[in-house]
């Protein structure tokens, strides 16, 4: 991907974070309802990877929607699209009738970091396994999606070595997983 694609992405980003707060402050559910139009599909196409049925896909973008609007007044994000993805895997899981959310690659970043969910002993046998360092790279990453560069600064770690800390971690807690 080019410089001006990724350029692109974190415009987009920063657009619609801004939109999001513009909602927040106004309440104007047309502002919520536009970006959430601008991802329904991709919810709709979690929905079907995960649960393997069209109507249970559909009733995922329902209910995706409905939290996403009780939500929204009060949280606090740094990405959207990372926030509604989120979301759309618990109501997933939901519908799956699990109390967790199913590990994948994709998401194991937001599953283990997510405190206020139910995590099983062994997640959290394998996030303890991982070096402080590591931990507060995962948690920055997911949990406050902070960007490499973001992390670089912060823990005043060279950009790619936070790459790699990350990408490590998450291949360490697969394993550890499966």
């Amino acid at each position: 991907m080019g410089s001006k694609a990724i350029k692109q992405l974190e415009f987009d980003k920063q657009l619609d974070t801004t939109q999001f707060r513009n909602f927040q402050k106004s309440g104007e559910v047309q502002l919520i309802n536009q970006l959430y139009a601008k991802y329904m599909h991709l919810i709709y196409g979690v929905g079907y990877k995960r649960t393997k049925e069209r109507k249970a896909a559909q009733k995922v973008v329902i209910d995706t929607y409905k939290s996403m609007l009780q939500q929204a007044p009060k949280a606090k994000i740094d990405c959207f699209k990372t926030w509604l993805y989120q979301i759309t895997i618990e109501e997933c899981a939901k519908i799956k009738g699990h109390e967790e959310v199913e590990t994948t690659t994709n998401s194991l970043g937001n599953h283990i970091l997510d405190r206020y969910r139910v995590m099983d002993k062994r997640l959290k046998d394998c996030f303890a396994s991982l070096s402080e360092e590591e931990q507060k790279c995962i948690e920055l990453f997911y949990q406050k999606n902070r960007s490499y560069r973001e992390i670089s600064e912060e823990l005043k770690i060279p950009e790619n070595e936070i790459r790699f800390k990350i990408d490590g971690a998450k291949e360490i807690i697969h394993k550890c997983l499966h």
